[in-house]
């Protein structure tokens, strides 16, 4: 039992990334504004809140699929106003940092997770991390938004 019920929680990310990424190819102007962004990471902030104080996979699983799809909303018009926004010139540059700082988040937070846990639950870290993520919407907000209204020509 305790395979199948990891297995399940986290199949959750993954599959509700893969739903998020189609909802938010439909949906992608109205996605890219800063509100739906503070919104997508507040409301995975309370789900990891969710997941550490519950107990039972028949919250744990669906919280995370819905984790997955808030991530796609961040993830999608973030990339899409990026190649608006950023000149052809330096696309190359700023792409590659993009895709790396996404990319290398996992492996860095299992690193964090990995040497957290001899000295702190696992509930408790889930905890601090959905108030953290409850907090970074607040700056985030405001920097996308300015971030939203530039031009390619004020990069250069």
């Amino acid at each position: 039992k305790g395979s199948d019920s990891f297995t399940l929680f986290e199949i959750g990310i993954p599959m509700g990334t893969l739903v998020g990424g189609i909802i938010a190819a439909e949906v992608e102007r109205k996605l890219e504004r800063a509100d739906v962004m503070f919104f997508s990471i507040l409301i995975m902030g309370i789900l990891l809140i969710l997941i550490s104080i519950s107990r039972t996979l028949l919250i744990d699983v669906p919280a995370m699929f819905f984790i997955g799809i808030f991530t796609s909303f961040i993830e999608v018009p973030a990339f899409t106003v990026i190649l608006k926004v950023i000149p052809r010139e330096i696309i190359g540059e700023v792409d590659a940092i993009v895709f790396l700082v996404f990319t290398a988040s996992a492996p860095f937070m299992a690193v964090i997770f990995t040497l957290l846990t001899p000295f702190i639950a696992v509930t408790t870290i889930l905890l601090y991390a959905g108030i953290f993520a409850c907090i970074i919407p607040v700056p985030s907000y405001f920097i996308s938004k300015n971030f939203l209204k530039l031009r390619p020509e004020e990069f250069l």
